[in-house]
């Protein structure tokens, strides 16, 4: 357990390293410049014929490589660590710590899907069993049974059928009724789909990007639009961050953190306040707006770090 439980605290601190990187990339900016500024190499750069824009050059070039690698994680990576910490989570819990589920329930995992009517913890009983092995979202093959029991023998489906389906055509090319018939051993335990389904998370999120363009619901579009609008957060953050070590009349540390967390809390609550928006409208896109406003607070860098240098 103490081995699931590390995994599990690792796996979780993926997203959460995500969620902050655009305060992390600030910080980045207001350093470099920052430590520039305080050596006064920014009054001497000038008066050698440097721009701000040549200035900023190294900092765009990292904006554009922080850009590709946080993509490529929010796009490929991070969803597949999300879903091993929801299993992870349900390894840890034993039959008796899931609640009674007496609502029918479907849950899918990877390839395989079960619907049922109801589960009892107290018995280790799932009644009204129906379980589907998934060929690009085709049935291949498909269980039913009344009831799903777990016994010294594992868990054991008893009354019901087995078909085996062409996922092309759905013709059944083999049917076998059966009195027992033991949980496939290659399919996701029965603790783990029923944890999944207990938990009610929304699957959307564990979805890779281009799972979410197959996906084609509201839901799957705005998460789209949210995890693109925080990679184009924690690409701005080094470029704001640096242009407002440029305009500190003095360099600080404790400043430039306090800076950087007033920037970046700020623009966290308006990206969930134009994500609560945009569900109430039906427009998915409306969480870019916060980058708007991140990106147009370069022009309040003279009143926040009180600039009197030209």
């Amino acid at each position: 357990a103490a081995e699931f439980v590390y995994r599990y605290m690792l796996i979780n601190l993926a997203p959460r390293v995500m969620e902050l990187l655009s305060i992390m990339m600030i910080l980045i900016g207001l350093y470099s410049m920052g430590e520039l500024n305080r050596r006064l190499e920014l009054v001497s750069m000038p008066a050698a014929g440097l721009s701000d824009g040549q200035l900023m050059r190294p900092i765009v070039y990292l904006s554009v490589l922080v850009f590709a690698v946080a993509g490529a994680a929010q796009a490929l990576y991070l969803p597949g660590l999300l879903k091993q910490a929801e299993e992870l989570e349900s390894m840890l819990k034993s039959g008796r710590d899931i609640g009674a589920l007496e609502k029918p329930f479907y849950v899918q995992k990877d390839r395989t899907a079960m619907q049922a009517l109801s589960f009892q913890p107290g018995k280790n009983l799932v009644r009204g069993v129906r379980l589907y092995v998934l060929d690009h979202e085709r049935v291949s093959e498909y269980y039913e049974t009344d009831t799903l029991v777990k016994g010294a023998r594992g868990w054991i489906m008893s009354r019901g059928v087995f078909r085996k389906m062409d996922p092309m055509t759905m013709q059944v090319l083999k049917y076998t009724p059966f009195d027992e018939w033991p949980w496939p051993a290659d399919f996701p335990s029965p603790e783990l789909m029923i944890a999944a389904a207990s938990n009610r998370q929304r699957h959307v999120q564990w979805m890779t990007i281009p799972e979410l363009i197959v996906e084609r619901s509201f839901l799957a579009r705005q998460e789209i639009h949210r995890r693109i609008a925080m990679v184009i957060a924690i690409a701005l953050g080094p470029v704001i961050g640096a242009w407002y070590g440029m305009k500190m009349q003095r360099f600080n540390a404790a400043r430039a953190i306090s800076l950087a967390m007033v920037i970046g809390f700020s623009h966290r609550l308006l990206l969930d306040g134009f994500l609560a928006v945009g569900m109430e409208l039906g427009m998915s896109w409306t969480c870019h707006a916060a980058n708007v406003f991140l990106a147009l607070s370069v022009l309040a860098a003279p009143f926040l770090t009180a600039s009197v240098r030209a």
